[in-house]
């Protein structure tokens, strides 16, 4: 846990120096080239890096050792070619991206990151590798410290070596190839580890395909919520609104990310009660997380959204000022998704991925025509309302549903949703034009303080219930 928040730390503290050493226009262009290469990266994958790990634990949990290193070695081959072939397609289509963009700098981003492909591919596929085999330390380390690291070393080499996107964007590159070769390094070491394999195995890799698809379509449900959203305004604006989006929307997540940890322990946690058919307890300590995740994020998106301004100016410089109006629509989204809270592990926990996946490819498709309307009506901030009223719409379907579940248990959710919807009312009641810094500032405190003490009595009433 502690890797892992220092991790999203460093990675939130690189898109901060990033943003200020680039510019806005460059900056955008960044996030735009890595959209072009993440998304059909993952796109490509099938759902096998998600699919391996499970394959190798059974393999390793029936001592069939033949059996786990066909998997590695098959995943691996699938891996390398995929690689390969994203590669070849952007070498032939890198110049089409920037011309239908209409941002020829674009294309040259593209073709650079590109190149790097089979680097992502190899740190995917050692990431895997290294949590089926129960090296789950070391790829989380991988995954949420050691990239985000090199990330920024290798990012700001880049920039003050070229003073340009291009140096930034082969520090990304250059970030994952290393992150992929420790990886390979490790998954080598853990092989040399196992005992030698008696006879051969005959597992078939279409079963890892078969498996993975649905998981990957949810991946990839999320995926086009997260990043379509760059590539529409890009399409419809230019690089500089991609920028501006793109500070709004990092800053709006940054805290999300903070609470990773939280949501990764209760993953553990609710995974040992279903395995104990105790589902009212996974539930019950589901809600624990959502009121303590709630209790920790609304009074620091309460003072996020009233000195938006002091903020931005802050961190990215006054260039960046046009970002706080998104800023404080996409808050209001953020911190209504909190209520949400581990949504995955408690759908893995009730066994109702299917109904997951419905959920996220719908939100997603929707986004998309919101996206697509709005910013045609709107300009760029189309985009927030599109994002944050699809937050909306989630939390109240995931509470609906989730209702109809559990329908003859003691724990309340309604009170959550006042919590949310009253905490956010007090903050936005509280920017008025020509308000003083001591008015805010007192109007915050008041509201972290409501936000909190509603947390502590919820949480005492959940104790009772029990």
């Amino acid at each position: 846990m502690l890797g892992n928040g220092v991790g999203h730390g460093v990675g939130l503290f690189s898109q901060i120096a990033f943003a200020r050493f680039l510019g806005v226009e460059s900056y955008g262009l960044l996030a735009l080239a890595l959209s072009f290469i993440l998304f059909p990266s993952k796109l490509m994958d099938l759902g096998v890096t998600t699919s391996t790990p499970r394959f190798i634990a059974l393999s390793l949990g029936e001592n069939d050792i033949a059996k786990a290193l066909r998997i590695i070695w098959q995943s691996g081959l699938y891996q390398g070619a995929s690689s390969l072939v994203l590669t070849a397609l952007v070498l032939l289509g890198a110049s089409q991206v920037g011309h239908w963009m209409d941002m020829p700098r674009l294309g040259e981003l593209v073709l650079c990151l590109g190149l790097f492909a089979p680097g992502v591919f190899l740190f995917r596929w050692s990431a895997s590798v290294l949590k089926g085999l129960g090296h789950n330390t070391l790829q989380v380390y991988l995954d949420s410290f050691f990239l985000q690291v090199f990330t920024f070393i290798l990012g700001l080499g880049g920039w003050y070596l070229t003073k340009s996107a291009l140096g930034v964007t082969v520090g990304y590159g250059g970030a994952y190839l290393l992150t992929g070769i420790m990886g390979g390094v490790g998954v080598w070491r853990a092989l040399r580890a196992l005992p030698r394999p008696e006879g051969r195995s005959d597992f078939r890799f279409m079963e890892m395909i078969r498996h993975g698809i649905p998981l990957n379509i949810t991946a990839l449900a999320q995926i086009i919520f997260q990043r379509t959203d760059l590539i529409i305004v890009g399409a419809m604006l230019d690089a500089r609104s991609v920028g501006i989006y793109r500070v709004a929307s990092s800053v709006a997540g940054g805290l999300k990310r903070l609470l990773t940890p939280l949501n990764d322990f209760a993953v553990f946690k609710m995974s040992k009660y279903v395995g104990m058919k105790k589902n009212d307890f996974a539930f019950s300590h589901y809600m624990d997380i959502v009121l303590v995740s709630l209790t920790v994020a609304l009074p620091l998106y309460m003072v996020l959204f009233l000195f938006a301004g002091e903020i931005i100016v802050l961190l990215y410089k006054a260039e960046y000022i046009e970002s706080v109006p998104l800023l404080r629509v996409l808050i209001v989204g953020h911190a209504v998704f909190v209520g949400v809270g581990p949504m995955g592990a408690l759908f893995n926990a009730m066994g109702k991925n299917v109904v997951r996946m419905i959920f996220v490819i719908s939100m997603s498709v929707l986004n998309i025509v919101l996206n697509i309307v709005l910013i045609h009506y709107f300009g760029i901030i189309g985009c927030t309302y599109s994002t944050t009223t699809g937050f909306i719409i989630l939390f109240a379907v995931f509470q609906f549903y989730i209702r109809r579940q559990f329908l003859g248990m003691t724990v309340d959710l309604p009170p959550l949703m006042f919590m949310a919807a009253s905490g956010l009312a007090l903050a936005l009641a509280a920017v008025v034009p020509g308000g003083s810094m001591a008015v805010r500032v007192a109007t915050a405190l008041a509201a972290c303080g409501l936000t909190a003490a509603t947390g502590v009595l919820l949480l005492m009433r959940t104790g009772r219930d029990r």
